[in-house]
């Protein structure tokens, strides 16, 4: 019976039905109590589902039931990475900075190299914690532009007002390199990380003493710095993208991207004011989809599309041209002819991308009750596949959700309860 537990709950996994494979493992745990690699599949659900207590409680056991082999590198370097995350997420900079030191090994070279970055950058943090927000409960920042992305205007380290668009997929507040320098953020190492369509770009990081959004200061802000000029002109003419604001930078917020009314609303993660937004909420007509926060940033939700069975959709609100994306592999199964003589170039954090444009019958967000319908979606499938499509994370991507599927709706996301609350304008 435990090996057919056990076995039902890697293939819930393996599908990403994450939530019943939680409830299997813990089924298969009740009769191996000191099953280690169960009990770090379990830490690591925990993790993804914010419940950061029970996480480090069963990251401590699986590393005490552990062999002796998946104690020693590199086999223990993808945990040790999940740990680190963890310690960020609870604001222990020193311990996450100690963990990603020993993930990097003694000579951190090629995938090991961006792990020595991460842990120099929270080193900055072990004295001055960030993401001290100073100001008024909530900004509202208007949008310079909505199309082809949100675009607003923020400062950093007391610059003129410079424009970020929001981008989800993205992981911190990220700079351009020449704004960067001339803000003189503090970079203290650099890695080549893979962006869309495979492409590498090179990535610095550091911190910024300060973030002003309108009247609300945030100090003490972690951030990476890429290459934008190749993503802002070709993107978005005229306007000058120096950033992006990505996710875990908003997670410090219940943030809202109002895309109807135009603004960003950022507001402080206090009770009171959550509630307060909740009463307005369930006077109108909302829908509440629980999400994942996936590794360092990714948030994912129950989705499907066209006449696919539910799995796992990826929330990247800065796919620009698209609502969504999905595998090239998953389309052909199904049928589609893909003429890659006919692709067009698109762009992302790593520069150049081959893409096709089409269109799919039906996209689905949340499940049941919950959900919200699209119909006749701009879809973008890029020539070589995004990491995610390929197993990176341990479990199958239906797709990945974005701008022209989001854009009807004020999106809000609730990083204390782990759901977004849409709401159609």
């Amino acid at each position: 019976m435990d090996t057919t537990v056990r076995e039902r709950a890697d293939l819930c996994f393996a599908a990403g039905n994450l939530a019943e494979a939680e409830k299997l493992y813990q089924q298969y745990r009740l009769d191996n109590p000191v099953d280690g690699q169960i009990l770090s599949k379990l830490a690591l659900l925990s993790f993804w589902r914010n419940d950061l207590a029970q996480a480090e409680r069963l990251f401590h056991e699986a590393g005490m039931t552990s062999s002796w082999y998946q104690k020693c590198r590199p086999f223990n370097v993808m945990q040790l990475f999940q740990q680190a995350m963890l310690c960020i997420r609870q604001a222990r900079w020193r311990e996450a900075a100690d963990l990603l030191r020993k993930a990097q090994g003694p000579i951190p070279v090629g995938p090991f190299r961006p792990l020595r970055a991460r842990a120099a950058q929270a080193e900055l943090f072990i004295a001055t914690p960030p993401y001290q927000i100073n100001g008024p409960d909530r900004v509202d920042l208007p949008f310079v532009v909505s199309e082809p992305l949100p675009v607003v205007e923020i400062s950093v380290n007391g610059s003129e007002p410079a424009k970020f668009f929001l981008d989800t997929g993205a992981e911190e507040l990220i700079l351009d390199h020449a704004f960067a320098r001339q803000i003189t953020a503090n970079i203290v190492d650099s890695a080549w990380e893979e962006y869309a369509g495979g492409k590498k770009g090179k990535t610095g990081y550091g911190k910024v003493d300060q973030v002003s959004l309108g009247a609300m200061l945030v100090q003490h802000v972690p951030v990476t710095t890429l290459d934008l000029q190749h993503i802002s002109r070709p993107v978005f003419g005229e306007v000058d993208i120096k950033g992006v604001i990505g996710t875990r930078f908003l997670m410090h917020f219940m943030a809202t991207i109002n895309y109807p009314a135009r603004q960003l609303t950022l507001r402080k993660s206090e009770k009171v004011i959550m509630d307060d937004f909740y009463r307005h909420a369930e006077q109108n007509s909302c829908h509440v989809i629980p999400f994942w926060l996936v590794e360092t940033h990714l948030i994912f939700a129950r989705g499907a599309f066209n006449e696919r069975p539910a799995g796992m959709m990826f929330i990247d609100t800065g796919l620009a041209g698209g609502g969504f994306m999905t595998s090239r592999h998953k389309l052909e199964q199904d049928g589609v002819k893909l003429d890659w003589r006919a692709a067009k170039s698109g762009y992302g954090g790593g520069g150049k991308i081959n893409a096709l444009e089409l269109v799919v019958d039906r996209v689905v967000l949340g499940e049941y009750a919950q959900r919200v319908i699209q119909e006749k979606v701009d879809c973008i499938v890029t020539e070589k596949e995004l990491s995610i499509f390929k197993g990176s994370l341990g479990f199958a991507v239906e797709g990945l959700i974005s701008h022209r599927f989001l854009r009807d709706f004020s999106l809000t996301f609730d990083f204390m309860r782990m759901q977004m609350v849409l709401q159609r304008k």
